[in-house]
């Protein structure tokens, strides 16, 4: 293989660990090209954020230097311009490029670059070795450095192992080590005895695990191997990827039929283990629902209930009483809603609103027919739709199936998540020809 014609030796102190809490705080970026030579710019950047005091003990970086320091949007069109069509190097590449890809984010500036880490570098050419990060190479290659932990002097020690590299090892061997990272996904340390290039490359689950055996992440895909892959072979996009990748030490996977199959199982699997970065499908077992019913004078009025089935007239269902609260109130204001007739109001004769005079469903002024259809409108996207067919149904998938009826699996009660999956299935015309009627409700075995 032939090198970039410009390699980009990279350092940043920070805040903190985190991409997404944490800010930059220093960059010093050492250039080698073809054309140019070598150059090196750093800047201080001002992170408009708390500067812990270890991290000044540690840098010697003060919060009185960053004051009068540029901030990232006044430096990023240079820092831009300087790592452009670059090779990224820098030691722990995924941190430093994770970091500035996130600044870059924030200011909605799309930033990608290959990336070459001297860590896994290190690793790769000098097995027989044990430590491997910056201080050991310093010591280990007899590398320069004035300042430790300031960006640019780590920069240029990064640059300083690679010229040793280039010095001292056969060209093959190096261009050989540095095409295996740049083609292979950079998988965590604790995984390298998994054939994870045995994983299926069907549909399915996977299963993250830490070295404690806590499940940290369930995922699916129609590919597992590509999904599973891709956790760790693009750059960090947020906060959980990083955590995923320095704690993931086991993958467990399930095969499914297919994709109806594989959001089924997560969302079952999310349930029974509760991992720790999965958010969104962690249900407790009461939930919230808004039921519709018309009173005595004809207004449809809203109803709060909590339980486990939803029932007819069903206008939302929803994990929490105050989130289904916070909702109500949203559509009231938006549609001019009465807020006694919808529940939010319970002990008064009539809405607050109505005092104003803005309100006149509360003293009979606005006939029902016309408020009832501003009503429907209201909560027209959120109403739980009637089940589709007049029984149970077998939807084929694969090899396999499953029996619905009434938005719930066989043998199963109402679940949230299972309700969503399923009319996102049965309402979309290309899965038509995978749903038959179960005759006489003469329901299958699987």
């Amino acid at each position: 293989m032939s090198m970039p014609d410009k390699l980009a030796f990279v350092d940043i102190e920070t805040t903190g660990i985190s991409p997404v809490h944490d800010r930059i705080i220093e960059i010093g970026v050492v250039l080698l090209e073809k054309a140019h030579g070598l150059s090196r710019w750093s800047s201080l950047i001002d992170p408009d954020t708390y500067l812990p005091p270890q991290i000044s003990s540690m840098t010697g970086i003060r919060s009185d230097d960053l004051a009068s320091a540029p901030n990232f949007r006044q430096v990023a069109d240079q820092i831009m311009d300087l790592l452009s069509d670059s090779l990224f190097i820098a030691h722990n590449a995924r941190f430093d490029y994770s970091f500035i890809r996130q600044e870059f984010g924030r200011l909605g500036i799309r930033f990608r670059l290959p990336q070459l880490c001297t860590v896994k570098l290190s690793r790769y050419l000098f097995p027989q070795y044990i430590g491997h990060n910056l201080d050991h190479l310093i010591g280990r290659f007899d590398l320069k450095v004035s300042h430790r932990h300031r960006a640019l002097d780590d920069a240029d020690a990064v640059r300083q192992f690679y010229q040793y590299l280039s010095e001292n090892i056969d060209p093959g061997k190096l261009y050989s080590a540095i095409d295996h990272q740049l083609r292979h996904p950079s998988v965590p340390k604790v995984l390298k005895k998994f054939n994870l290039d045995g994983l299926p490359e069907k549909p399915g689950v996977y299963i993250f695990y830490g070295e404690s055996g806590m499940p940290l992440y369930v995922g699916k895909s129609i590919n597992l191997k590509d999904r599973v892959l891709s956790h760790f072979t693009h750059g960090l996009e947020d906060e959980k990827d990083l955590l995923l990748y320095s704690q993931t030490a086991s993958v467990e996977t399930y095969r499914t039929p297919g994709e109806l199959g594989a959001l089924l199982k997560e969302a079952q699997l999310i349930k029974d283990l509760k991992p720790l970065y999965n958010r969104q499908l962690r249900h407790t077992e009461e939930l919230t629902f808004l039921h519709e019913h018309a009173d005595d004078y004809g207004y449809l009025v809203i109803k709060l209930e909590t339980g486990r089935s939803p029932g007819p007239g069903t206008l939302g269902i929803f994990t929490t009483p105050q989130k289904a609260k916070d909702f109500v109130t949203a559509r009231v204001g938006e549609f001019r809603l009465c807020a006694r007739l919808c529940g939010l109001e319970k002990n008064r004769d009539r809405c607050f609103q109505s005092d104003l005079g803005h309100c006149m469903a509360c003293t009979g002024q606005e006939k029902p027919l016309k408020y009832n259809l501003r009503f429907t409108e209201a909560f027209a996207d959120s109403r739980l739709p009637a089940w589709p067919f007049p029984g149970p149904v077998l939807i084929k998938e694969g090899g396999s199936g499953f029996i619905a009826d009434q938005w719930c699996l066989k043998d199963q009660p109402f679940d949230p998540d299972v309700y969503k999956i399923l009319k996102n299935f049965v309402f979309s015309p290309k899965n038509r020809s995978s749903i038959t009627k179960v005759p006489n409700n003469k329901i299958p075995d699987f």
